[in-house]
């Protein structure tokens, strides 16, 4: 099997996929996006087809290895996200040809579905409580939100008093049974984010997601050790190496499975994050592991549970509609 062609397609308002054909009809895909910078992830693909097409894409640890470490300048959001979406696709194209999902590649499930939460915004006290009650009136038994209104920073107490606002309306809005994450991108002032840790104790969250910057391991430790919510990290870490001192989320399935064996052994849980192409392909590795917590459920309004599945390849599968039906731009390395 040879590969003979590799697509990409960016989709507004901010997504990329990509295919993979061989000469066997199989096809295989990806999502290798960085949202905001989808022409700039497309053009990184488009340098790493040249050493692909012809190349039996089978052999994915090779041409991981190889994608990765042939380069002088390795590393970073947009090639490894490029790198990421090409493994995704290269493990689809295997799973096809040996007509089995991806997990059973990875070892077997040892879960028949993952739990999924929904995304609720957060800008807004009122319309977040609003948000966060329609997701379990749907079904759902998690929710997340943005802990800064308008993304702002939070740089005084008078700003966690209204974070603290805002997640005490969600919590009142759904109950005490109902999981919620809070997310605030890193936009709390270090010193900011030692008060709001223990305020934020109340109210029993799932996690709290990047209280800082991941990169700022020293200070995510003593934040850490001044709560018992866990906090969840990584979403701006791209490879095993950006994790030598914190744990976090990898691109594509070799290195996240090598990874997640590590975290095994260090007692921290794996929450998958990504919307559509790529949660599909990332729901391969918490069926097959026994660490996973949950990921997110995207668009769709009534997933409450993410299920492995039976067919080959990835459990979520993108099809290609008529280029009419929504504007895209398409790149093509032959």
């Amino acid at each position: 099997m040879k590969i003979t062609k590799i697509s990409t397609f960016i989709v507004p308002p901010r997504w990329c996929f990509l295919k993979i054909e061989t000469d066997e009809g199989i096809v295989g895909w990806g999502e290798p996006i960085v949202e905001g910078r989808a022409h700039s992830v497309a053009a990184a693909v488009d340098e790493l087809s040249d050493y692909l097409v012809g190349k039996d894409p089978r052999n994915i640890e090779d041409h991981w290895t190889i994608l990765y470490r042939g380069g002088f300048y390795r590393g970073g959001a947009i090639h490894m996200s490029a790198l990421a979406g090409i493994d995704q696709a290269l493990w689809d194209i295997k799973g096809k040809s040996l007509g089995v999902p991806v997990h059973q590649l990875l070892g077997g499930a040892v879960r028949n579905s993952i739990r999924v939460y929904s995304w609720i915004g957060g800008d807004r006290p009122a319309d977040t409580a609003a948000a966060a009650k329609n997701a379990v009136a749907r079904g759902f038994t998690a929710v997340k939100m943005n802990g800064t209104e308008e993304l702002q920073f939070i740089d005084s107490h008078d700003k966690i008093e209204l974070t603290l606002a805002n997640v005490q309306a969600v919590r009142e809005a759904v109950g005490p049974n109902i999981g919620i994450g809070v997310d605030f991108h890193g936009r709390v002032h270090k010193p900011m984010a030692k008060v709001l840790i223990k305020e934020l104790e109340p109210y029993k969250l799932m996690f709290i997601e990047e209280p800082v910057l991941s990169e700022n391991s020293e200070a995510l430790k003593e934040i850490a050790h001044l709560t018992s919510t866990p906090i969840a990290l990584g979403e701006r870490l791209y490879s095993r190496w950006d994790f030598k001192r914190i744990l976090s989320r990898l691109c594509g399935h070799h290195p996240a499975r090598r990874l997640a064996r590590r975290r095994h052994h260090r007692d921290a849980q794996d929450r998958g994050h990504g919307r559509s192409l790529r949660r599909g392909a990332g729901a391969a590795l918490p069926a097959r592991t026994d660490r996973a917590g949950l990921l997110p459920a995207g668009r769709c309004r009534r997933l409450q549970r993410l299920h492995p599945g039976a067919k080959p390849g990835h459990p979520l599968q993108r099809k290609q509609r008529p280029a009419g039906l929504y504007p895209r731009q398409e790149r093509v390395r032959v």
